[in-house]
């Protein structure tokens, strides 16, 4: 069988690439000062950087006039938006990460091949965006909260679009369904961006944090962070009339400066966080309602569904936990043993 064929341009490609590596390897062997950098968004193996100072709290602001590109090393292992790098210029041109440093954090998710796929780092808040239209499925929040969870990321509910709800009965009846999160503890947020207030009121909370915004497509993600960044060109869609379901319109995340203060990672649409290859252990942890009773059941590995002296089923008998939220876990549990 003969071999493919390779396009002009993916010759030069290829070429580029190898040329860039020797240069790497050559440089390996000069003393070349290293730069500290964090990464703004990744396009395969280039990524697109924003200086920070030697003390890494100098931060040159992220505009396009300040960010710079650069080829990522192989040998690194994967970069994401939020992550701090570091980057050498060689003598021969362009610019190369070398090293990333740890992080604090690192949100990922579940690929299609069921490979984890990170989404951003160094993050200290996510912030998971929802909307009466399109209407999220039952379990869509507390699929994001469990992948917060397990990440050891604090997490806060907006419910954006908020306007939309014009009947008083309507939107009674949607605002009930996430005061179970009020009551565990989670910060719930009602946006529009036809009223200015409520933006004010998020860019207070956004105020001083690193975070990032997720939820399914369609919910208004972008827009949100169009109006939180005026100054930049975010591409902002529109809801699809199939199924009602979100466009794709946020194809790359990127990390924003904010003005009033604080840091945003607009990431694309993901419809759902996979539970599925969970353990059990790792499924009930990422329910912050079960916390305090674990630990009280009769058996260290007790999944809290059949198991005798589960002090999980006791708090749900007494109304001590919400029976919505434990079908969804009982569910989840389900699925993970098939």
């Amino acid at each position: 069988m003969s071999k493919r064929k390779l396009t002009k341009q993916q010759k030069s490609r290829i070429s580029q690439k190898q040329q860039l590596l020797k240069q790497c390897s050559e440089d390996s062997n000069q003393e070349l000062t290293s730069y500290l950098a964090r990464v703004i968004s990744v396009y395969g193996v280039q990524t697109l950087l924003a200086p920070i100072g030697a003390d890494e709290k100098t931060s040159i602001p992220s505009t396009t006039d300040n960010n710079i590109k650069a080829h990522v090393r192989q040998n690194i292992g994967s970069i994401v938006p939020g992550d701090k790098v570091l980057f050498k210029k060689p003598p021969q041109g362009g610019n190369v990460v070398v090293s990333r440093l740890d992080r604090t954090s690192l949100l990922s998710r579940r690929d299609s091949r069921n490979q984890d796929k990170p989404l951003a780092a160094n993050l200290d808040h996510i912030f998971i965006c929802v909307s009466p239209s399109p209407a999220p499925a039952v379990d869509t929040v507390d699929r994001y909260l469990i992948g917060a969870e397990l990440a050891q990321i604090d997490a806060s509910i907006i419910i954006n679009k908020i306007d939309l709800l014009t009947e008083k009965e309507e939107k009674e009846k949607f605002l009930e369904n996430y005061r179970i999160y009020e009551k565990l503890g989670y910060s719930v947020i009602k946006t529009s961006l036809y009223e200015k207030e409520t933006i004010e009121i998020l860019k207070q909370t956004l105020k001083n944090k690193k975070s990032v915004l997720v939820g399914p497509s369609g919910v208004g993600k972008s827009s949100i962070a169009q109006a939180l960044i005026p100054d930049e060109s975010i591409n902002v869609g529109s809801i699809s009339h199939h199924k009602d379901r979100g466009k794709h319109t946020t194809t790359t995340a990127r990390w924003y400066d904010l003005p009033s203060g604080g840091h945003l990672i607009d990431s694309p649409g993901i419809r759902a966080f996979q539970v599925e290859h969970l353990s059990v252990a790792d499924i009930a942890r990422g329910f912050v309602d079960f916390n305090r009773f674990r630990a009280k059941c009769k058996f260290h590995n007790c999944s809290h569904l059949h198991e005798p002296g589960c002090a999980v089923k006791i708090a749900l008998e007494k109304g001590e936990i919400n029976p919505r939220r434990y079908a969804i876990y009982r569910q989840w549990v389900n699925e993970a043993s098939m």
